[in-house]
């Protein structure tokens, strides 16, 4: 995060001062913490060094922590008790508290779940990485179209890779198998240049628009020198649920495009549990390996049931949703 880059440039010279300034802020926060008692932590973030380093040292010395964030037009209130809570970014709703629902709030439920997601598609969501992948990026286009443009056979399957920002906190849902985002894509990228039975589509980040301080290598460079008939990458101009309805299937790190491309009835592989795929309605990967090896097989042939579209609604609901009574809300964290 703070080299803005893909991944750690161990040749970077100021890496000791990140070190240092990391290192400074645990003991500022261990000596801050043993010299009163605290009751209580209230942050506005739990992550980055000035504020992980207090949620993590409180939570170890058993002092409850309340993260008072703000994200998709929602509170992302959360509670840490903890150290390995910090990892529990951004207080997703848990399979215990989806099963607890009554029968008829459910239904409720996935009735106001897919209505947010269409409101998503629509630009009524004042979420930025919506706003740009479904209204700023307004260029129609079809699965007939990308695959004239490429001269790929329409009778091949289309797999969506949706990248993340290089940068955006990787391992702020727990990621372990992979480095970071780069890390993830290389992989997916050494098994894409074997396996020619699909065509492979890889889309940037609508919110690298929002970073234009990201330095070094970008998804486009990683691309560009395959030349590998069968591996492209998404204009940037193409509509967001258009670009949905043209893939067959779609792989994503931790994306919200796993509760987009579900309601809508398209298949979604993750490679960790992140913080949604153990909700049951997307493929979970199992580990590195399984995930490697699904992305080899026909995953994309198995599309989301009715009980998981319904339960990726029942989520949405609760996740993008906000009670009528709350009146106070903090905004998306990119307003600042």
């Amino acid at each position: 995060k703070k080299q803005h880059k893909s991944t750690i440039d161990l040749n970077d010279k100021k890496i000791y001062y990140y070190l240092a300034e990391c290192v400074s802020y645990l003991h500022k926060a261990d000596a801050l913490l043993n010299k009163y008692k605290f009751n209580l932590i209230l942050l506005s973030h739990c992550q980055e060094f000035t504020y992980a380093s207090l949620a993590w040292l409180a939570t170890k010395k058993k002092i409850p922590v309340y993260v008072l964030y703000g994200e998709f037009g929602t509170c992302r209130f959360f509670y840490l008790s903890k150290p390995k809570d910090i990892f529990a970014y951004p207080s997703r709703p848990s399979s215990e508290q989806i099963k607890s629902l009554p029968i008829k709030k459910q239904k409720i439920f996935i009735s106001e779940g897919k209505r947010l997601i269409r409101d998503r598609f629509n630009g009524k969501s004042n979420d930025p990485g919506s706003l740009l992948a479904y209204i700023d990026r307004n260029v129609p286009i079809d699965k007939s179209q990308i695959c004239k443009q490429f001269n790929w056979l329409s009778s091949k399957p289309i797999i969506g890779v949706y990248c993340s920002n290089w940068f955006d906190y990787p391992h702020g849902s727990g990621l372990k198998t992979y480095t970071d985002f780069k890390d993830w894509i290389i992989s997916v990228i050494n098994v894409a240049k074997i396996n020619d039975s699909v065509n492979w589509l890889f889309k940037s980040h609508p919110c690298d628009k929002i970073y234009p301080s990201l330095k070094g290598e970008t998804i486009n460079d990683l691309l560009k020198n395959l030349d590998l008939k069968h591996v492209n990458i998404a204009s940037e101009k193409w509509n967001g649920i258009d670009l949905i309805n043209s893939l067959d299937g779609i792989t994503t790190c931790h994306g919200t495009i796993g509760f987009e491309a579900t309601i809508i009835g398209k298949p979604v592989l993750v490679p960790y549990s992140g913080w949604y795929a153990d909700l049951g309605f997307v493929q979970n990967a199992s580990g590195k390996r399984n995930y490697l090896k699904l992305l080899k097989s026909k995953w994309y042939l198995k599309k989301p049931r009715d009980i998981e579209i319904e339960l990726c609604a029942i989520s949405s609901a609760i996740y993008f949703g906000r009670p009528s009574w709350q009146k106070f809300v903090f905004d998306d964290d990119i307003e600042q």
